[in-house]
């Protein structure tokens, strides 16, 4: 094998110099490859936090919003069951979107509220009072999880 003026022997002129660039560009392509998909990765955490930025605030503010309104309409419970229905299938969409967009213990308190919603009774009687308040009792929880997760995000440096 012919060597180099530094005395190490060179691959390129045994293998031809055609064989050498198909190797040097399979590995580039692999490395390529790599870099592509650490690429896409990083840009779907970044799409994820800014739409978190961007949306977070307006469904956290939703969700005070229908725990108070369900609050409001407990009070009258027999005559408001149907406003009670609307404001719950509401919040369910409210959810539904939120869960995409908290991870952690937040989003599984997203999921038992929605299971909670739909798996409720329809027209509502005088025991379903009783997991619409359920419902409002995690509705406040779930505010709470949210002025944390608020609060946590200012600290967040990434």
């Amino acid at each position: 094998m012919p060597s180099t003026s530094l005395g190490v022997e060179s691959p390129v002129k045994d293998m031809g110099y055609h064989e050498y660039l198909a190797d040097v560009g399979g590995y580039a392509s692999i490395l390529g490859l790599m870099i592509s998909v650490w690429v896409l990765i990083n840009l779907r955490r970044i799409r994820n936090q800014f739409l978190f930025q961007a949306r977070f605030p307006a469904l956290r503010k939703a969700i005070g919003s229908h725990s108070n309104t369900i609050s409001e309409l407990l009070n009258s419970f027999p005559s408001s069951a149907s406003d009670i229905e609307v404001e719950l299938e509401r919040c369910s969409r409210n959810l539904k979107n939120l869960k995409g967009k908290v991870t952690g213990t937040t989003r599984q308190s997203v999921r038992i509220l929605i299971k909670q919603i739909n798996y409720m009774t329809k027209p509502f009687t005088e025991q379903s009072k009783a997991d619409i308040r359920k419902v409002y009792v995690g509705l406040t929880g779930l505010e709470t999880d949210l002025k944390n997760l608020t609060e946590d995000q200012k600290w967040r440096t990434e």
